[in-house]
């Protein structure tokens, strides 16, 4: 679940099944989204799950304005078929700045870590633990998918995630909390109450494992029809390009 969420008022499309390909490739979700803050647009991403060569891949694309300056974000992820980590990379860009970071998965014999390195505006290298069984945050999706027998009004669980922690400048697990609510008939998705440490939020989750709907406090996190509605949701509000450039 990356880090930034946002939010729309989208026409509602079936999902689209998970596919398998000649080669065995399985689509799990292949979809954009819209992000709102409150009532304002903010910025839209493109999120693609799937499994490749005998394992999950993840691709994400986001863009958003804030304080009339378009930020860029791509995220990279890899794991084993039961989800455990392999890699990741987080690449930034905005404001003239850029910054990378990779991230390499490690059992060893105690306790997992990954090791990190960060390029660009900011340069660092170290390592950060997580317990065992820890799956890459941006996985979550497919957790709920892979454990869906549980999934029913009442349920509760948790499962230890690893992402970037923005507020604290940090890599780190984190336990993510839930507790299934419901179904809604509208959006056709179950509906899930997620918790982050303080972080609440409500997601809508397909059995397919394709979100559907998210809000976090005042953000607001939907499923476009098409990419050219997402990228719509940001009509006006791009800055506009100085002549010349």
């Amino acid at each position: 679940m990356p880090a930034t969420y946002g939010a729309v008022t989208a026409k509602k499309t079936p999902a689209a099944p998970s596919a398998k390909s000649a080669g065995g490739e399985q689509i799990i979700n292949d979809a954009w989204y819209t992000m709102q803050a409150g009532s304002t647009p903010f910025g839209y991403f493109h999120e693609v799950i799937e499994m490749r060569n005998g394992r999950y891949s993840y691709r994400y694309a986001m863009t958003k304005v804030e304080n009339n300056n378009v930020y860029e974000e791509n995220i990279g992820a890899l794991s084993q078929p039961d989800l455990t980590p392999i890699a990741f990379n987080l690449n930034k860009s905005g404001s003239g700045a850029t910054e990378s970071t990779n991230a390499t998965y490690s059992a060893g014999n105690g306790s997992a870590s990954f090791k990190i390195e960060v390029t660009g505006a900011k340069a660092a290298s170290f390592s950060r633990g997580c317990p065992k069984n820890t799956i890459l945050d941006v996985f979550f999706p497919v957790w709920i998918r892979d454990n869906w027998s549980k999934i029913k009004p009442g349920y509760r669980g948790w499962v230890n995630t690893f992402a970037e922690d923005p507020e604290h400048f940090d890599f780190r697990s984190r336990m993510v909390r839930f507790e299934v609510k419901g179904r809604d008939p509208q959006l056709d998705c179950v509906k899930l109450f997620v918790q982050m440490d303080t972080v609440k939020g409500d997601w809508c989750m397909t059995q397919a494992g394709v979100l559907e709907d998210l809000k976090v406090g005042g953000y607001h996190v939907k499923r476009a029809s098409s990419e050219d509605e997402a990228k719509q949701f940001l009509n006006g509000i791009l800055p506009k390009k100085k002549s010349g450039s």
